[in-house]
């Protein structure tokens, strides 16, 4: 008789050989791994507000604020599950270090849960790796002070994939949370193809989050199925209701499926 581990049932695998992770049965599966960003630079104070009682009623993860949006966006968002955000040095990530530091303690004192630090690009092509690891290190000290968890940001379409590497490798040096990648286009083959990378070198050390100005649904699903822990993107209230209609559509299919089979059991039956 063979031993233990061959009894466990063969595991699914996508297209690329990877294990599939488990599906989405409940609406918090996917809601409570969608973050709303409000970070674009002319959103006004009302729409700010508008996202974040959107996320509140939606269940959503997280909201990611801009620094400015801290306080308004602490109160907005009080007494719910949803985790508040915030970002330093987007785009490009060209602030120096102790601004930044400054920024982050900052953020941090007035209740940021997540700090997002977008990587120095102009460090990580010139390959100053001692520059980028030392200023990894800071922030993620500040944030074990304050209890909240350091998202390292890739902006992916402005490097190389070897730079992706080494990226990784930096992170888990670092005792960052997360790594993640930011996209300019919602190119969702893409995407999904860069998370499946990050994971497989990852190994499990970090937390994968894929950060898009475009989603639907189904891409959604397929970059959480290639590794994406978050989802980040301003249309994640969309995202969030279209999958209650996907959930909606299912239930019924099953009530019109039961339906059809009690009455096939009904017409079954003999006749008294």
């Amino acid at each position: 008789m063979s031993d233990g581990k061959s009894e466990t049932p063969e595991v699914a695998l996508d297209e690329a050989g990877q294990p599939l992770r488990p599906e989405f049965t409940s609406f918090e599966d996917l809601a409570s791994r969608l973050a709303l960003s409000l970070a674009g630079a002319a959103l006004t104070e009302e729409a700010v507000y508008e996202g974040c009682r959107a996320a509140v009623s939606n269940g959503l993860g997280a909201v990611l604020a801009r620094p400015s949006d801290i306080d308004l966006a602490k109160g907005w968002i009080s007494g719910s599950g949803v985790k508040l955000t915030t970002m330093t040095g987007y785009p490009g990530g060209s602030s120096t270090t102790a601004a930044r530091l400054y920024e982050a303690r900052d953020v941090l004192r007035r209740g940021a849960q997540e700090l997002a630090l977008t990587m120095n690009l102009g460090k990580l092509v010139s390959r100053k790796f001692l520059y980028l690891e030392s200023e990894l290190l800071q922030m993620a000290e500040h944030c074990r002070e304050a209890g909240a968890r350091l998202r390292a940001v890739f902006e992916v379409d402005e490097v190389q994939q070897d730079h992706i590497l080494i990226g990784i490798r930096l992170a888990k040096r670092t005792a960052v949370d997360v790594m993640e990648l930011s996209f300019r286009t919602g190119n969702v083959d893409r995407m999904a193809g860069v998370a499946r990378y990050v994971a497989h070198h990852a190994k499990g050390k970090l937390g994968i989050a894929v950060q898009a100005p475009e989603l639907t649904l189904d891409a959604a699903i397929a970059l959480y199925q290639a590794g994406a822990d978050a989802l980040v993107t301003p249309v994640a209230v969309s995202v969030a209701e279209a999958w209650r209609t996907e959930l909606e559509r299912r239930r019924e299919e099953e009530r019109k499926r039961l339906h059809e089979a009690a009455e096939a059991r009904a017409t079954a039956l003999p006749s008294e």
